[in-house]
C-alpha cells in the first residue's frame, strides 16, 4: 500500500516537471516570436542572410513593386568591364590625332592599343565597343533587333586583341590556334610594319581572319557568317583591311 502512494507521488512530481518545462519553452518561443516581429517592425533585421542583400540606391522598382538592383549600369556610372579595367596601355595624343587623321571621324581609333580601321559602310557598332577595349565588333546587323542567335541575319567583323602568353611565332600562333578548323587559303601579308597572315577557314560558317603579333600580343581582324552572307560582304572586309593602320611597335 505504502509503495503504491510513493509510485502515484511519483508520478505527480514527474507530470509537475513536464509541465514546467513545456511552460518554460512555450514562454520562450512566445517571447522569441514577439521579439523578431517588433523588429521587422521597426526596420531591425533579424534574418542573417539579409545583410547579404542590402539595398541601395541605384535599385530600381519593377512592374509589380519588386526592388531589384539595376544589372545594367548606366551611362553616367559605366566604369569599363572587366576587360577594359585591366588595360594599362595608351598611345599619346599624338599617335591618336595620326590614327584619327588617318581613319576621319567615319573610323574607329583604339588609344590602348594602336590601331584604327573604316568600318563598312552601313555596318552597326556593338554597345560594347569602346576606344580602349580588347574585343570590337561590328555586325551587317541591328544587333538591338535580334533577341536570339538564331536571329542573327548577317555578318559581323570582330578585332580582339589578347596576350601571346606563350611567347609564340606568327606561324605557331595560326598552328595551334587554328589547328580545329577547315583552312581554306593562306597567304602572308603587310599591314603597316608587320607581317601578317590572312586565312580563309571553314568553322561553323566561314570566315577571314588577319593575324598578327606586336609587342606581346596577338591582333586578330575577323569577318565571319553562313556561308551566303559572307560571300556578300568578303569585298567589304577587304576595303576594311585597306584602311587598317596598325602603330608601329614602341622603340622604348
Amino acid at each position: 500500500m505504502e509503495t503504491s502512494k510513493k509510485k502515484s507521488s511519483l508520478k505527480v512530481v514527474v507530470a509537475l516537471v513536464l509541465i514546467l518545462v513545456l511552460g518554460a519553452g512555450i514562454g520562450f518561443g512566445v517571447m522569441y516570436f514577439t521579439k523578431s516581429k517588433d523588429a521587422s517592425q521597426d526596420g531591425t533585421e533579424s534574418d542573417p542572410l539579409s545583410g547579404l542583400f542590402k539595398k541601395t540606391e541605384e535599385e530600381t522598382t519593377v512592374e509589380g513593386g519588386e526592388d531589384i538592383a539595376d544589372s545594367v549600369p548606366s551611362q553616367s556610372n559605366y566604369e569599363g568591364s572587366e576587360a577594359e579595367l585591366e588595360v594599362k596601355k595608351e598611345i599619346t595624343e599624338t599617335d591618336q590625332e595620326t590614327l584619327r587623321e588617318k581613319v576621319g571621324d567615319i573610323g574607329y581609333v583604339n588609344k590602348a592599343y594602336g590601331y584604327a580601321f573604316v568600318p563598312p559602310e552601313d555596318f552597326f557598332e556593338d554597345g560594347i565597343n569602346s576606344d580602349i577595349s580588347p574585343f570590337v565588333y561590328y555586325t551587317s546587323y541591328d544587333p538591338k533587333e535580334a533577341t536570339t542567335v538564331g536571329e542573327v541575319p548577317g555578318v559581323k567583323v570582330e578585332v580582339v586583341v589578347q596576350e601571346n602568353a606563350k611567347n609564340q611565332t606568327l606561324d605557331e600562333w595560326i598552328e595551334e590556334g587554328h589547328s580545329y578548323m577547315d583552312s581554306k587559303s593562306l597567304e602572308k601579308i603587310t599591314v603597316g610594319d608587320f607581317e601578317a597572315v590572312k586565312e580563309e577557314v571553314d568553322y561553323e560558317g566561314m570566315m577571314t581572319t588577319v593575324t598578327l603579333l606586336k609587342e606581346g600580343d596577338v591582333y586578330t581582324f575577323a569577318l565571319y557568317g553562313s556561308d551566303k552572307e559572307y560571300e556578300q560582304y568578303k569585298d567589304d572586309f577587304d576595303q576594311l583591311l585597306e584602311t587598317l593602320v596598325v602603330l608601329p611597335e614602341s622603340k622604348e
